[in-house]
């Protein structure tokens, strides 16, 4: 009797565990369409939304931050917080600013990419809190991109 319920719960783990994987699997198929829709409409091709160095550049590029602002966040993003993380010997302060400095600067995009599809500022928040919600919106939306 006892085997027998410990293959049962065996069973439901295994089979918990997969529908859990199949469902970050859908999520992750979801977010890439949503990404390369996106970068699509705004004029970019849609493989930067995939390339580590590049993708955060195009994205302070598309909410209409400048070249400097762009360069730095995309630095911070895909350098910054990996070695903060990493480095054992790292001040704790340091890493929180890492950390803050990224969180401020998606802040501050989140709010431009809003902006230059016509959307206001609770889309932004939605973006910041709920983007496997909102990136569909914008995505599949009637939402286009205006570089003013």
């Amino acid at each position: 009797m006892e085997d027998s319920s410990n293959a049962i719960i065996a069973a439901i783990g295994v089979s918990a565990f997969f529908c859990l994987l199949g469902g970050v699997f859908v999520s992750l198929a979801i977010i890439i369409v949503c990404l390369w829709r996106i970068f699509n409409k705004a004029g970019r091709t849609g493989i930067y939304a995939f390339i580590p160095l590049v993708s955060p550049y195009q994205w302070s590029k598309i909410a209409g931050q400048g070249t400097i602002f762009a360069v730095v966040y995309a630095l911070i993003v895909t350098f910054g917080t990996s070695t903060a993380a990493s480095n054992q010997t790292a001040e704790p302060t340091y890493t929180s600013f890492v950390g803050l400095v990224t969180f401020v600067m998606y802040v501050i995009i989140q709010f431009g990419i809003a902006r230059r599809f016509g959307k206001g500022g609770l889309f932004a928040v939605g973006l910041i809190f709920l983007p496997f919600v909102f990136y569909p919106i914008l995505a599949f939306g009637n939402a286009s991109y205006s570089a003013n």
